[in-house]
């Protein structure tokens, strides 16, 4: 077994949730990557902080402004590791730390969430985009009317 694959197998049994909130829902181009992950339920973190969009959406840990909204997702190790972690280039581009979520269902969950370094902001990117409302969903759909 894999570094990679050990890593996730020991995450996945600490938690095995993850929260997303961006390409990675339903309806957007990375869905795919969950398509035999079980929907727990729609999903906003507790603890509030930034999203930006630059192309895709990221969100920053230590700029604290929003609730950010999203889905809760039971995930197995090969697809924490294999699918998700290697989407999001873990560890070395985006980071994915234990966070709580408050779901719909009236239920808290600790699940995975992928953070953008926040020292990563100003290198090699256009100033991105701050997402206000903590909604990639809604974001997305201001944009498509406006244009």
């Amino acid at each position: 077994m894999s570094e990679r694959l050990k890593e996730a197998a020991e995450a996945i049994k600490e938690t095995p949730y993850v929260f997303v909130y961006g390409t990675l829902m339903e309806g957007f181009g990375n869905h795919m990557y969950l398509s035999d992950s079980a929907k727990i339920c729609n999903a906003t973190t507790h603890e509030k902080y930034t999203m930006y969009a630059d192309g895709v959406p990221f969100v920053v840990k230590n700029i604290p402004s929003v609730n950010i909204s999203g889905e809760l997702y039971k995930v197995d190790h090969e697809v924490l590791a294999h699918n998700l972690d290697t989407l999001e280039g873990h560890p070395d581009f985006y980071r994915r730390e234990v966070v709580e979520v408050n779901g719909d269902n009236e239920k808290m969950y600790e699940a995975w969430l992928y953070f953008y370094p926040s020292e990563n902001l100003a290198i090699g990117r256009v100033i991105p985009e701050r997402v206000v409302s903590g909604s990639y969903r809604k974001y997305v759909l201001e944009k498509w009317e406006k244009w």
